[in-house]
């Protein structure tokens, strides 16, 4: 998958689009209503034909292949080491590789899986939200709550955004907990500290959100506007 953000006249505009190698993944992708293309990631000409030099580029590697993966970010880094990478890993073995290869940020399914496990023990509310989100359905039991829910995210001004933490946000040097994002109608997914940088899903009341920090939150995208101009003052 290849995440093309383009800065125009002030305004960010977000693509998402699919290079897979085989048509019939890519029919499939289209026809979920994804951009996809039939190209091979791993060619450093495919990777040039997109504006990689003048935009924020960001390259997700989810094959289950590591060499593959490793080889397609180390094409993409040659091309412009500003290009953020984040790759699957199929085990812990190999992340040095990947770090080596300048790879930013990997993912190891086994992590992903047992983080899950321990947000659907300990927040199932939480669960079902973000489970309705990437799978597309609502496992409760309550057909009121299910489809409240469906309803909700059907909708396209419901999103997952990211705001960032600037000098002057209110909420700078806060607490987790002493930040009310119920009363904006908004979840909060996790933190990406920037000072060590690391993703913290689902954190501890207690996490300090200091500057530079990335909130990933869901909402209304009028509730997230909302809490960008009065509580974070992110106009980015």
């Amino acid at each position: 998958m290849f995440l093309r953000q383009i800065e125009n006249r002030g305004e960010k505009l977000v693509n998402y689009i699919i290079l897979d190698k085989e048509p019939t993944k890519v029919q499939e992708a289209i026809h979920d209503g994804y951009k996809a293309v039939v190209e091979d990631a791993s060619k450093h000409t495919t990777l040039e034909k997109f504006n990689t030099k003048n935009a924020n580029v960001k390259l997700l590697c989810m094959l289950n292949d590591d060499v593959e993966n490793i080889y397609i970010t180390l094409n993409a880094k040659s091309i412009n080491k500003n290009i953020y990478v984040i790759a699957r890993a199929t085990n812990e073995n190999v992340v040095k590789k990947y770090k080596r290869a300048g790879a930013n940020d990997v993912l190891l399914p086994s992590e992903v899986t047992s983080s899950m496990m321990s947000v659907a023990i300990l927040n199932p509310v939480m669960y079902e939200v973000i489970n309705t989100i990437f799978i597309g359905k609502y496992s409760s039991s309550r057909d009121d709550e299910r489809q409240i829910i469906e309803k909700k995210l059907e909708k396209e001004d419901y999103l997952v955004d990211e705001v960032m933490v600037v000098e002057e946000s209110i909420i700078r040097d806060s607490k987790v907990g002493d930040v009310d994002f119920r009363s904006f109608k908004l979840i909060l997914f996790g933190i990406h500290k920037a000072e060590i940088d690391e993703f913290i899903f689902n954190p501890p009341e207690d996490v300090k959100i200091e500057l530079n920090d990335i909130l990933l939150l869901f909402g209304h995208h009028i509730s997230i506007k909302y809490f960008r101009d009065i509580r974070v003052l992110d106009r980015s």
